[in-house]
């Protein structure tokens, strides 16, 4: 699934599994879901994130529309999950605000959603993912985030600037971690902050991946993937750039196990 934040058509790319042939790996394209109607298209504008369900849903956080909408696979049925946030027009528009408040969603193994709200600077958690808003964390312009499932942790991205690229954003733009605990009930879920890391020349830690005991950066702004060492405990140690130069403005990355 790729998302295409296109201002007049945001819509949701589908893709099909890799062929298994020899020669060149190349999914098939399948075609587009579409919001139907001029409400559901206008909470769509811009999706952003993408996680899925345990029971392979889509949920997807929109960040002009402000708000997280559902598809259904089986159907191609969109829906409004939550409404975070005020959706963004551009006569909203200020210094500060230059784009719609919502970035990044991830579901975590017990089913609770978290939904970064740059606007309001704000971690929003929702558990179930489909349910209420239970704790909010505060974060300075949260936008990327990760988590490590056996381990409970949430790795969220923030930068410091409205104006980039700008040399003090390196100093206070970081990676911050925060331990999920849940308890018996969703009303009991509880998050508590336990380290933060920043990297040199890091300012807009836009796409957050982890993998295999290391947490993958894509920095906009330097256009470039970073990686650090996660520990268990929480604990990240900065490695260095993987990839430089890359192309245009990289703000997601995705892992792919087979041959594609």
């Amino acid at each position: 699934f790729i998302l295409d934040g296109s201002a007049q058509d945001s819509s949701v790319a589908v893709f099909g599994e890799c062929p298994t042939e020899s020669g060149l790996a190349v999914r098939p394209f399948l075609g587009r879901i579409r919001p139907e109607g001029a409400k559901l298209a206008a909470a769509f504008s811009h999706p952003y994130g993408v996680s899925t369900t345990s029971s392979g849903a889509l949920r997807i956080s929109a960040q002009n529309g402000g708000a997280v909408v559902g598809i259904d696979l089986a159907t191609g049925d969109m829906s409004v999950v939550q409404k975070v946030a005020q959706p963004y027009s551009s006569h909203m528009r200020t210094l500060d605000e230059k784009s719609g408040p919502l970035r990044d969603i991830v579901i975590d193994e017990s089913g609770c959603s978290h939904v970064a709200d740059r606007v309001d600077g704000l971690v929003r958690h929702y558990c179930p993912a489909d349910g209420d808003l239970v704790a909010s964390s505060k974060v300075t312009n949260p936008i990327g985030l990760a988590l490590d499932p056996e381990a409970n942790l949430l790795y969220v991205g923030s930068y410091s600037c409205t104006e980039r690229p700008s040399s003090t954003c390196a100093v206070h733009s970081r990676i911050m971690v925060f331990k999920l605990h849940f308890g018996s009930s969703p009303k009991k879920f509880e998050i508590e902050k336990i380290s933060e890391a920043v990297a040199p020349s890091m300012v807009h830690p836009a796409g957050l991946l982890f993998h295999n005991e290391t947490l993958f950066v894509l920095e906009q702004t330097t256009r470039s993937l970073v990686s650090f060492t996660a520990r268990r405990d929480g604990n990240l140690t900065y490695h260095g750039a993987l990839l430089k130069d890359l192309p245009d403005v990289p703000e997601q990355m995705l892992i792919s196990f087979d041959d594609c």
